[in-house]
């Protein structure tokens, strides 16, 4: 959770009315942290999910690019060793 708000925290901290791509649910913590506290510094979380279709993602990424908003893109990967 540290790392992933920090590595955030340093991208994002340059940006103003900034927008957050990420994958929905992303883990636990970093979901709060992307949708309640980077609201307050006024960073919007945009999440999508499995289930959207791809065209959906590129055309969002594409109008968020565009509009200059567009700071990020958290991707979470199915990685867990359980």
């Amino acid at each position: 959770m540290s790392a992933i708000s920090t590595v955030l925290l340093e991208f994002l901290k340059a940006w103003r009315s900034a927008a957050l791509q990420c994958t929905r649910p992303f883990m636990g913590a970093p979901t709060i942290l992307f949708i309640i506290c980077f609201l307050i510094f006024g960073v919007d979380a945009i999440g999508f999910t499995a289930k959207d279709s791809p065209a959906l993602f590129t055309n969002v990424s594409w109008i968020l690019a565009k509009s200059d908003k567009l700071a990020m893109i958290c991707l979470e990967t199915p990685a867990n060793p359980r």
